[in-house]
Order: structure tokens, then C-alpha cells, then sequence
């Protein structure tokens, strides 16, 4: 029996050790970017990246958020894809993120919000990758030549 009471007193202490101190678990404390973030454009798309515009930032659901502003250089509206590649120091891949905007007008200046998930490591360097992305032209407006359909 009295091994019994040791047994239990030692179990009863060993839970005890393992439960909650009530403190919250501390998060990761690296910095998300480093002090300054070099940015890099590339890509086909006639606009530029405002480069004093980019922001970095992680939302409640734990991923990334980069929101940018671009300048359309073309003569026409266009529809621009944005694909972030995020290096650290080192220059080692530690995440992307990807964002668009449909109907750029000419000449003017667009936000555009990218999403991904959250790097892992401090963002040093960026490259973004600003691609136009050419609309497919809706069926309803496209005429159906004659004599092109055989049963």
C-alpha cells in the first residue's frame, strides 16, 4: 500500500510539471524584413513598381500580405500579374507571394495586394516578376465564321 502513495505522489507530480505556467508561448522574435528590403522588377508588363510604396506585414490568419503601388506606362489598359520571390541575406528562397490587378488605366498608379504564406527566414531581397496578362476575348462578342462547323 505504501508504495501505492509513492507511486501516485510521484504521478501526481510529474502532471503537475507538465501543465500550462498560464504565460503565453513566446512567437518567433526574427524580424519579418530587415531594415531595408531590395527590390527588384521584372517581367513583361509596361508599368513600374513605386518603390518607396512596398510593404510587408503578416495578417491574423499568420500570412504574408505585400501591398505595392505601380505606375502603368502603357497606351492602353492592361491587366497586370505580380509574382513576389523573397530571398534572405544569404540570397536562399524563403517564400512568394502572388497578386494582380485587372484593368490598369494608362498612365495611372494602382495598388496591388500579394498573398502567401509566411517566409521563413528575414526578407532581405525581393524580386518581383510584373507580368501583362492578356484577357481572353469573351465568346459573346467574337463572331463564328461561316462554314467552319461539320456536324
Amino acid at each position: 500500500m505504501g508504495r501505492v502513495w509513492i507511486l501516485a505522489a510521484a504521478l501526481t507530480g510529474l502532471l503537475a510539471a507538465c501543465g500550462s505556467s498560464g504565460q503565453p508561448q513566446v512567437q518567433s522574435s526574427r524580424p519579418l524584413t530587415e531594415q531595408s528590403v531590395a527590390v527588384k522588377q521584372t517581367g513583361n508588363a509596361a508599368a513600374q513598381i513605386v518603390p518607396t510604396t512596398t510593404t510587408y506585414q503578416i495578417d491574423d490568419s499568420g500570412a504574408l500580405v505585400i501591398q505595392l503601388s505601380i505606375q502603368s506606362q502603357s497606351a492602353a489598359a492592361e491587366s497586370i500579374a505580380v509574382r513576389a520571390s523573397l530571398f534572405d541575406s544569404g540570397g536562399g528562397l524563403i517564400g512568394d507571394a502572388a497578386g494582380g490587378r485587372v484593368s490598369v488605366p494608362p498612365g495611372s498608379t494602382s495598388t496591388v495586394e500579394l498573398n502567401g504564406p509566411r517566409p521563413q527566414g528575414t526578407i532581405a531581397s525581393a524580386t518581383f516578376e510584373v507580368t501583362d496578362v492578356t484577357s481572353p476575348t469573351p465568346v459573346v462578342n467574337t463572331p463564328i465564321p461561316t462554314g467552319t462547323f461539320a456536324p
